[in-house]
């Protein structure tokens, strides 16, 4: 799943850097930063993540719970549609920092693409295939679980898995499916969109009329995509003219961010309450609405979606709580990726009875936790140590 870096954008509370010199009283050393600030800030501080950064990333850990809240409790059938509301949010998160990604890149559209695709690859295969290698040894064991038709159901999915194009596979197993690869299917349309996310970038041009123009026309092409399924009963949720225009949407709200910077922060604490509404709304969705299952999936997805509101109020606002529900959420949306891989195996996926999948969502933070430290952070830009600040 994405990246977060240092960002110069609209940030509440945070100082400007002096053009040249020594420190003045406006724009103090981050040393003197680090003294004032408190124990959890100066740790932010001093690896220079700015607030919205820190915003993203706690969103970014709220998708996850989402998630793990759906898988947890997915047999007990009161958890309809939460799941889909948390890969919307990270979808939405992705878009922005895929614009983000290729505006500071090389301009020139080969280099910038190269430069793009590459820091993808490098920040999302490592963990995705040592997650399914582990997966294809596991089914080796000769467990009772694991019936051939299982075990050949998730061999045969192998190449979708691995080639990213999961959420366009047919299993020929429909009675004995496996679920170890299922959740793959965000991660191959979040991969299809990377693919596409540089020719989209760099067919916008530098002027504002016409990226205005090129960003636009595929919102609202992908948006129909999305809306198109409306009402209907049998169609394919995962496939990416359904499900991508999150992270369009995200695409254009940074765009649209650094080209009205103003207008945008204007309208942050309107999106933080609209955000913050829907949150109540969705955990009363969540708890009252019983009954018609369809009917409850649909309020769960549509209050979840508009959670999307509260994460660019925050983002453009920099709000970005810190103690230790800021932290917790913070700590999440780092780990968020390995997370998401290795929850599947241990709640849905099958390898643990139903009555342990909330447990098994626990288990997956941990273990995920270390998956990033290993497959993720040498690849990332903001854990490299960097030179301390001149005295």
């Amino acid at each position: 799943m994405p990246l977060t870096g240092r960002h110069g954008g609209l940030v509440l509370g945070m100082l400007d850097r002096p053009a040249a010199g020594t420190p003045t009283a406006e724009a103090p050393t981050r040393q003197a930063m680090a003294e004032v600030a408190p124990a959890s800030e100066k740790k932010d501080t001093l690896r220079l993540q700015s607030l919205p950064d820190r915003s993203l990333d706690q969103w970014r850990g709220l998708a996850l719970v989402l998630v793990l809240l759906s898988h947890g409790f997915f047999l007990t059938g009161r958890v309809p549609g939460l799941g889909r509301a948390g890969v919307n949010l990270f979808f939405f998160i992705s878009g922005i920092l895929v614009f983000r990604s290729l505006s500071r890149g090389p301009q020139n559209p080969t280099e910038g693409a190269r430069y793009f695709w590459i820091r993808r690859s490098k920040r999302l295969i490592p963990a995705k295939y040592f997650y399914l290698l582990c997966m294809a040894v596991l089914l080796v064991v000769p467990l009772s679980a694991f019936t051939p038709a299982f075990r050949g159901s998730f061999y045969d999915s192998l190449p979708s898995s691995f080639l990213y194009y999961r959420n366009y596979y047919v299993s020929p197993y429909p009675l004995a499916r496996e679920n170890l690869t299922g959740h793959l299917w965000s991660l191959a349309c979040e991969m299809q969109f990377y693919l596409l996310a540089p020719l989209i970038f760099f067919a916008g041009g530098k002027a504002l009329c016409s990226r205005l123009a090129v960003y636009g026309s595929l919102l609202a092409l992908m948006l129909a995509g999305g809306l198109s399924v409306i009402g209907k009963e049998n169609y394919d949720p995962y496939t990416f003219q359904v499900a991508a225009w999150p992270m369009m949407l995200g695409f254009c709200v940074e765009y649209w961010r650094s080209a009205f910077p103003k207008f945008a922060g204007h309208l942050g604490p309107a999106l933080v309450w609209v955000g913050m509404t829907s949150l109540v709304v969705l955990a009363c969705a969540v708890l009252t609405v019983h009954g018609d299952y369809g009917f409850h999936k649909k309020v769960v997805i549509l209050a979840g979606t508009l959670l999307v509101a509260g994460c660019l109020g925050c983002y453009l606002r920099g709000v970005a709580p810190y103690g230790f529900v800021g932290d917790a959420f913070h700590f999440l949306g780092n780990r968020t990726y390995s997370i998401y891989l290795w929850q599947q195996p241990l709640t849905i996926g099958g390898l643990l009875p139903p009555a342990f999948h909330p447990w098994g969502s626990l288990l997956a933070i941990p273990i995920g936790a270390v998956s990033f430290h290993f497959l993720e952070m040498p690849f990332m830009s903001k854990f490299k140590k960097r030179p301390a600040p001149a005295q």
